[in-house]
Protein backbone atom coordinates (compact mmCIF):
# COMPACT_ATOMS: atom_id res chain seq x y z
CA UNK A 1 0.00 0.00 0.00
CA UNK A 2 1.07 3.58 -0.90
CA UNK A 3 2.30 5.46 1.57
CA UNK A 4 0.03 8.32 0.50
CA UNK A 5 -2.83 5.79 0.70
CA UNK A 6 -2.11 4.54 4.37
CA UNK A 7 -1.76 8.89 5.17
CA UNK A 8 -5.25 9.36 3.67
CA UNK A 9 -6.76 6.43 5.71
CA UNK A 10 -5.37 7.70 9.09
CA UNK A 11 -6.09 11.52 8.37
CA UNK A 12 -9.77 10.32 8.15
CA UNK A 13 -9.92 8.21 11.00
CA UNK A 14 -8.76 11.49 13.03
CA UNK A 15 -12.29 12.36 13.14
CA UNK A 16 -13.62 9.37 14.24
CA UNK A 17 -10.81 9.95 17.61
CA UNK A 18 -12.53 12.88 18.11
CA UNK A 19 -16.38 11.47 18.55
CA UNK A 20 -14.60 8.87 20.76
CA UNK A 21 -13.08 11.43 22.68
CA UNK A 22 -16.26 13.32 23.21
CA UNK A 23 -18.19 10.21 24.21
CA UNK A 24 -14.68 9.47 27.13
CA UNK A 25 -15.01 12.75 28.35
CA UNK A 26 -19.22 12.75 28.48
CA UNK A 27 -18.32 9.13 30.45
CA UNK A 28 -15.52 11.82 32.23
CA UNK A 29 -17.71 14.10 33.19
CA UNK A 30 -19.81 11.59 35.67
CA UNK A 31 -16.80 11.10 37.73
CA UNK A 32 -16.46 14.06 40.24
CA UNK A 33 -12.36 14.07 40.56
CA UNK A 34 -11.23 12.68 37.26
CA UNK A 35 -6.90 12.64 37.05
CA UNK A 36 -7.30 13.05 33.87
CA UNK A 37 -9.36 16.19 32.92
CA UNK A 38 -7.68 18.30 36.06
CA UNK A 39 -4.14 17.29 35.16
CA UNK A 40 -4.08 16.77 31.42
CA UNK A 41 -6.78 18.01 29.54
CA UNK A 42 -7.95 21.51 31.84
CA UNK A 43 -4.19 23.32 32.65
CA UNK A 44 -2.37 25.28 30.16
CA UNK A 45 1.50 24.72 29.86
CA UNK A 46 1.68 28.83 29.61
CA UNK A 47 -0.69 31.26 29.25
CA UNK A 48 -1.61 33.75 26.08
CA UNK A 49 1.42 35.55 25.12
CA UNK A 50 1.57 38.17 22.44
CA UNK A 51 2.08 35.80 19.61
CA UNK A 52 1.05 32.06 21.03
CA UNK A 53 -2.61 31.04 22.06
CA UNK A 54 -2.56 29.49 25.41
CA UNK A 55 -1.69 25.40 24.95
CA UNK A 56 -2.69 22.72 27.13
CA UNK A 57 -1.18 19.48 27.52
CA UNK A 58 -3.23 17.31 25.16
CA UNK A 59 -3.23 20.08 22.78
CA UNK A 60 0.64 19.91 22.26
CA UNK A 61 -0.14 16.27 22.71
CA UNK A 62 -2.49 16.22 19.26
CA UNK A 63 -0.16 18.71 18.07
CA UNK A 64 2.93 17.46 18.12
CA UNK A 65 1.28 13.80 16.72
CA UNK A 66 -0.14 15.43 13.55
CA UNK A 67 3.35 17.17 12.77
CA UNK A 68 5.52 13.91 13.84
CA UNK A 69 3.07 12.25 11.60
CA UNK A 70 3.56 14.33 8.56
CA UNK A 71 7.14 14.15 8.75
CA UNK A 72 7.55 10.57 8.85
CA UNK A 73 5.29 10.40 5.59
CA UNK A 74 7.65 13.13 3.99
CA UNK A 75 10.45 10.54 5.14
CA UNK A 76 9.27 7.08 5.11
CA UNK A 77 9.88 5.39 1.22
CA UNK A 78 11.38 8.78 -0.29
CA UNK A 79 14.64 7.22 -2.13
CA UNK A 80 15.45 10.85 -3.82
CA UNK A 81 14.26 14.82 -3.81
CA UNK A 82 11.77 14.60 -6.83
CA UNK A 83 9.74 11.59 -4.64
CA UNK A 84 10.10 13.90 -2.10
CA UNK A 85 8.61 16.58 -3.94
CA UNK A 86 5.95 14.14 -5.61
CA UNK A 87 5.20 13.22 -2.14
CA UNK A 88 4.92 16.89 -0.64
CA UNK A 89 2.34 17.52 -3.25
CA UNK A 90 -0.13 14.19 -2.73
CA UNK A 91 -0.05 14.96 1.30
CA UNK A 92 -0.85 18.99 0.86
CA UNK A 93 -4.01 17.72 -1.26
CA UNK A 94 -4.41 15.30 1.31
CA UNK A 95 -4.65 18.14 4.02
CA UNK A 96 -6.26 20.34 1.83
CA UNK A 97 -9.19 18.21 1.50
CA UNK A 98 -11.00 18.05 5.40
CA UNK A 99 -10.64 22.36 5.21
CA UNK A 100 -12.38 22.19 2.14
CA UNK A 101 -15.17 19.74 3.63
CA UNK A 102 -15.52 21.79 6.63
CA UNK A 103 -17.04 24.86 4.72
CA UNK A 104 -19.40 25.48 7.96
CA UNK A 105 -16.92 25.56 11.02
CA UNK A 106 -19.48 25.81 13.76
CA UNK A 107 -21.10 22.88 12.56
CA UNK A 108 -17.92 20.51 12.18
CA UNK A 109 -16.35 21.56 15.09
CA UNK A 110 -20.30 20.38 16.90
CA UNK A 111 -20.32 17.65 15.41
CA UNK A 112 -16.94 16.65 16.32
CA UNK A 113 -17.48 17.50 20.19
CA UNK A 114 -14.54 19.90 20.27
CA UNK A 115 -14.82 24.11 21.01
CA UNK A 116 -15.00 26.46 18.11
CA UNK A 117 -11.81 27.76 19.67
CA UNK A 118 -10.05 24.42 19.24
CA UNK A 119 -11.53 23.21 16.10
CA UNK A 120 -10.19 26.82 14.49
CA UNK A 121 -6.68 26.10 15.99
CA UNK A 122 -6.84 22.40 14.40
CA UNK A 123 -7.83 24.56 11.20
CA UNK A 124 -5.29 26.79 11.33
CA UNK A 125 -2.86 23.98 12.14
CA UNK A 126 -3.89 21.75 8.98
CA UNK A 127 -3.96 24.64 6.43
CA UNK A 128 0.00 25.61 7.74
CA UNK A 129 0.98 22.24 7.36
CA UNK A 130 -0.45 21.97 3.87
CA UNK A 131 0.62 25.30 2.59
CA UNK A 132 4.28 24.37 3.86
CA UNK A 133 3.96 20.97 1.75
CA UNK A 134 2.44 22.64 -1.32
CA UNK A 135 5.92 25.05 -0.97
CA UNK A 136 7.97 22.51 -1.11
CA UNK A 137 6.40 20.79 -4.03
CA UNK A 138 6.84 23.53 -5.44
CA UNK A 139 10.53 24.50 -5.01
CA UNK A 140 11.45 20.70 -5.83
CA UNK A 141 9.44 20.77 -8.82
CA UNK A 142 10.92 24.28 -9.74
CA UNK A 143 14.74 22.59 -9.15
CA UNK A 144 14.21 19.42 -10.68
CA UNK A 145 12.57 20.22 -13.96
CA UNK A 146 12.07 23.72 -16.21
CA UNK A 147 8.90 25.25 -15.97
CA UNK A 148 7.27 25.74 -19.59
CA UNK A 149 3.05 27.11 -20.25
CA UNK A 150 3.45 24.98 -23.13
CA UNK A 151 3.03 21.94 -20.44
CA UNK A 152 -0.65 21.94 -19.58
CA UNK A 153 0.12 19.83 -16.46
CA UNK A 154 2.48 22.70 -15.39
CA UNK A 155 -0.15 25.35 -16.70
CA UNK A 156 -3.11 24.52 -14.57
CA UNK A 157 -0.51 23.64 -11.34
CA UNK A 158 0.51 27.30 -12.05
CA UNK A 159 -3.05 28.67 -11.85
CA UNK A 160 -3.65 26.93 -8.37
Amino acid sequence: MDASKIYAVVAGGIPILFVQNRLFLRICHFVQDNFFLKHFVYPYIYRRTRFLEPMTWSRLLLQSMYWLLNAAFHIVGVHNVDQAGNRAGVLSVINLVPLFLASQVSLVADLLGVSLRTYLQIHGTIGFVATLQALAHVSVQLKTSTFSFGDSLQFYGFLV
